[in-house]
Order: structure tokens, then sequence, then C-alpha cells
């Protein structure tokens, strides 16, 4: 997961601006802006403090895990492959 921020996706899109999908069954999105929809998402970086993303992102609150083609829950948390 994600967790609270994802160094390698901001880095990916700010940098070689590429969009990028985050994933985290797990943290809460209170506690993460990209998850909570609160970070700059597919505008300028120039200036920002903080978490960022130059091209549009798209947050789930699912986790990657399990057998091909397979959506699973478990622990009352979803999981997808």
């Amino acid at each position: 997961g994600i967790e609270e921020r994802d160094l390698w996706s901001e880095l990916v899109s700010t940098d070689y601006g590429v969009p990028t999908r985050l994933f985290d069954c797990y943290q809460n999105p209170r506690d993460s802006p990209p998850l909570s929809g609160k970070a700059v998402n597919g505008s300028s970086c120039e200036g920002v403090p903080g978490h960022c993303y130059r091209t549009p992102y798209q947050a789930f609150r699912i986790c990657l895990g399990g057998a091909s083609n397979q959506r699973t829950t478990r622990q009352n948390r979803e999981f997808e492959s």
C-alpha cells in the first residue's frame, strides 16, 4: 500500500509525466492526502511543499494481491489482482 505518502508515485508523476494508480486498503484516508483526494492532482507542482502529482492519479481503497483476475475480501478489506 501507499501508506500516508508514496514518494515513488509522486516522482514518476512529477518528473516523468506518468499517471499513477494508488492502492491501499489499510491506510485511513484521513491520514493520507492522496487517498483523501487532498493532494495536488494533475496540475503544476511548482511551489507546492507537500504531496503533489503533476499528472492525474487515481486512488483506490483496495489492496493488491491474490490469484490473477480475482477479487476477494479478507478481514473486511478488499483485495484485487
